[in-house]
């Protein structure tokens, strides 16, 4: 090739090289217990409702890093404190406990189930990976719960999809 030529098809290095840091990072993923890691070693560390709250936001922020936190006066299960990220996670501490998470539409597509449940799957996948499923229409909009989750459909046909999803204490205002 001549001085001043560009080739053509060629790929940078750094785009074929996978990055050893993203591959090392454990997953998480959210379920009616609480919240579970999916470690890279293939194993899974439970953060179960019930833990102490600067035990789980130790974890989850050593990882996700620093969470947005407050209070909710006004919650229906009494006063809780609570931790958020952008990516539409949520969680609700009372007495000092993990007591619930929460998802939102910015979630879709990075944060769910185990088997992939979260907010943007639709209505048919839901109930392929729940099973059991019931579903009742409410002022939030068609409400679902199933294995111990809860959630809102962006309507009521199979090809609706999950907005927001919860599980443990909420704070969820019909």
């Amino acid at each position: 090739m001549a001085a001043g030529e560009v080739a053509e098809n060629v790929v940078p290095s750094t785009a074929v090289t996978p990055d050893p840091a993203a591959a090392e990072k454990p997953k998480l993923a959210v379920d009616s217990e609480g919240l579970r890691w999916f470690l890279p070693n293939g194993s899974a560390r439970p953060l179960a409702f019930g833990m102490p709250e600067a035990e789980v936001l130790a974890s989850l922020e050593r990882v996700r890093g620093p969470a947005g936190k407050g209070v909710n006066q006004d919650c229906g299960a009494g006063p809780v404190q609570y931790a958020n990220w952008s990516d539409g996670l949520s969680l609700v501490f009372q007495n000092g406990e993990f007591a619930g998470w929460g998802l939102d539409r910015r979630a879709s597509g990075a944060l769910a189930t185990s088997n992939g449940v979260g907010p943007g799957t639709t209505r048919a996948t839901l109930e392929d990976s729940f099973g059991l499923v019931t579903f009742q229409n409410t002022s939030l909009g068609s409400e679902f719960a199933g294995g111990g989750i809860f959630g809102v459909l962006n309507g009521t046909g199979p090809e609706a999809k999950i907005t927001d999803m919860w599980a443990g204490v909420s704070c969820v205002a019909r």
